[in-house]
């Protein structure tokens, strides 16, 4: 298994945030996130590598190194989107449910993560096929195509979401820890 809510400087982590009593984001709300996650990353000095903003959650890898930063910038992503969102539909209260943070420690677990974050998008329904998911707004699917090649990326992807379609959980997560 991962190594969760476990911190250290220059590694990747997979962060995984659930709205509250499963409250469904809306497009404008996911460009909240998504201009959130541009300018906090670019203010804390973070390197995003993969996101994905769903109906109900948000997938993120990203690396900083300062570790300290890691999670001040979980903290501040959530509370500002929260803010932001709960003004523009005129709530109050949490939009978040508690985060799940991993620490990525093996080559093995971030292909694994990332192309689990990547094709997200498809695992959810929100998209029907990689040419849709190529222009999905709020997933970066078409600049990892862009820098390794769209056949590469989606090979990877098509290969992690039919381990979770078998639902053999064990096949994902090995080799995270290693």
């Amino acid at each position: 298994m991962p190594l969760k809510y476990f911190f250290i400087e220059n590694y990747w982590y997979f962060i995984t945030y659930h709205t509250d009593y499963d409250i469904k984001l809306s497009s404008q709300d996911k460009q909240i996130i998504l201009n959130k996650l541009i300018s906090l990353s670019a203010e804390m000095d973070i390197v995003i590598l993969n996101y994905a903003i769903l109906n109900n959650h948000f997938h993120l890898i990203f690396r900083t190194s300062e570790k300290k930063n890691e999670k001040m910038f979980i903290q501040k992503l959530a509370g500002s989107t929260a803010r932001a969102i709960n003004s523009e539909n005129g709530l109050t209260g949490n939009l978040w449910k508690k985060y799940f943070a991993w620490l990525i420690a093996s080559e093995k677990a971030f292909n694994n993560i990332s192309a689990y974050v990547l094709g997200n998008p498809i695992r959810h329904g929100l998209v029907s096929s990689f040419d849709e998911l190529f222009e999905y707004p709020y997933s970066d699917f078409k600049k990892a195509c862009l820098l390794n090649g769209r056949e590469f990326v989606e090979n990877k992807v098509l290969a992690v979401l039919k381990i979770k379609e078998a639902d053999d959980e064990k096949n994902f997560y090995k080799g995270f820890a290693d």
